[in-house]
């Protein structure tokens, strides 16, 4: 659809003789602002924003009388750094996001409700006891589902910010020596991503997050029902 309402405008500027600093104008309080209005609602990827990038500047550029080959990493540079001072839709949607949930994450509004409740649900889909802000994207997105949050826990990790809030409720070890069973299957086994993604399938249909939840409460024994809900052939998981 962003492709589209781009090459509907190119067309129209290419049919009509417009001055450039009109041309100018028109880029980045028209044309420019209806793209950024949806960006916190849709899901780019990065290839993706490279791809949106490329087309949005592709006629701009020699309409501002810029060189075609001008180094794509300072076309969004200021001007006093020698830059065009174009966006970059990848980043710009990745801080829209982020204004998003610094917003409303911590407030009691419907919108701050939903990020909650999803940020806990990830939490509880990835079965680690860290914050899931705080975790490595590369390493762990494999154990949840993909969604507008992952995206944006992408973003921060490759942007090196730093996201934390007081009021978020994560799990936490229940007795002395506990661990996260997850933890443990990806630190102290060596196994593929293909083979921790079945393990967690397991783990979330038997509803647990710690060692302690699968053991009698000497630490001995492992709870009957969970040696009986193993053996239970089961299509659903717990979130």
């Amino acid at each position: 659809m962003l492709i589209d309402k781009i090459q509907s405008n190119q067309r129209a500027l290419e049919q009509t003789p417009i001055p450039r600093d009109l041309i100018w104008v028109g880029l980045r309080q028209a044309i420019w602002r209806s793209i950024a209005y949806v960006l916190p609602a849709i899901s780019l990827s990065k290839k993706e924003g490279i791809l949106l990038a490329k087309e949005l500047y592709r006629l701009f550029i020699s309409k501002l009388d810029c060189n075609r080959n001008f180094p794509l990493k300072l076309r969004y540079n200021s001007a006093h750094l020698l830059g065009l001072g174009f966006f970059d839709p990848y980043l710009e949607q990745g801080i829209s996001k982020l204004k998003v949930l610094l917003t409303h994450g911590a407030s009691p509004s419907i919108t701050g409700k939903l990020l909650q409740h999803n940020i806990e649900q990830h939490q509880l889909e990835l079965g680690l006891l860290q914050p899931m802000f705080s975790l490595s994207y590369d390493t762990y997105s494999h154990l949840t589902t993909k969604s507008w949050l992952t995206e944006l826990w992408e973003f921060i990790n490759h942007a090196r910010l730093s996201v934390s809030c007081s009021e978020l409720l994560l799990p936490h070890p229940q007795r002395q020596r506990d661990r996260s069973i997850m933890d443990i299957w990806l630190h102290d086994h060596n196994f593929s991503q293909s083979i921790q993604q079945a393990l967690n399938r397991v783990r979330c249909y038997l509803q647990v997050m710690t060692v302690a939840d699968l053991l009698t409460g000497d630490g001995k024994h492992i709870r009957f029902n969970y040696l009986h809900a193993l053996h239970a052939p089961s299509t659903s998981i717990w979130i």
